[in-house]
């Protein structure tokens, strides 16, 4: 299964959640996202845990999300301290996400 979620200065649904197949959709979707703006990381873990959990076919899967992004966030929330409520949701939801590290 796939999701693709974009994110600029707020977050949107560009494929919800499908079978990959031949990857011509996730292909599509990728091609209609544009780069600029700002980088909202907050709005577009958010869509993509409701997804997540939304999609979920049993109790124990696990999804998994891969962050993937054009800068460093500048909108939204993005702080340890304003991010860590949402991603220890996501851990007792059993999500998984990963994605790019900055360095310290």
């Amino acid at each position: 299964m796939i999701q693709i979620v974009a994110y600029g200065g707020d977050a949107e649904e560009v494929l919800s959640t499908v079978r990959v197949g031949d990857g011509s959709a996730a292909r599509r979707a990728l091609g209609r996202i544009n780069v600029g703006g700002g980088t909202n990381i907050e709005a577009g873990l958010r869509i993509a845990y409701r997804a997540a959990v939304s999609t979920r076919r049993s109790p124990t899967e696990r999804p998994v999300g891969i962050l993937l992004s054009d800068g460093v966030p500048n909108a939204g929330a993005f702080d340890v301290e304003e991010l860590g409520p949402l991603a220890a949701e996501a851990h007792l939801a059993l999500i998984h996400i990963s994605g790019p590290s900055r360095p310290h």
